[in-house]
């Protein structure tokens, strides 16, 4: 079995890439949302292009409404590189 660090530099020319993880991270995502219900919510709903596949597309409920807000002033769609992260990555 492959250890963590062998998975994320798994095709990732050395470079430190989480998205080999996405699978496990959504698994974990799905678990605490199981345990606490609406812990962590999706944000694809609001106008943001991840920058890559291995950005999990979720905040606590409270950063979700700030950044619609942030969205709203700036009347503009956003990049995000990150949101949350979960402990395999």
């Amino acid at each position: 079995m492959d250890t963590v660090n062998q998975l994320i530099r798994s095709g990732a020319n050395n470079s430190c890439s989480t998205s080999t993880l996405r699978g496990l991270s959504l698994q974990i995502i799905d678990e605490m949302n199981l345990l606490v219900p609406s812990v962590l919510v999706n944000i694809t709903d609001l106008h943001v292009t991840p920058t890559s596949n291995s950005v999990n597309s979720f905040l606590q409920p409270a950063a979700k409404e700030s950044q619609r807000r942030a969205i709203a002033r700036r009347g503009v769609s956003l990049r995000i590189n990150s949101a949350y992260r979960t402990v395999a990555q």
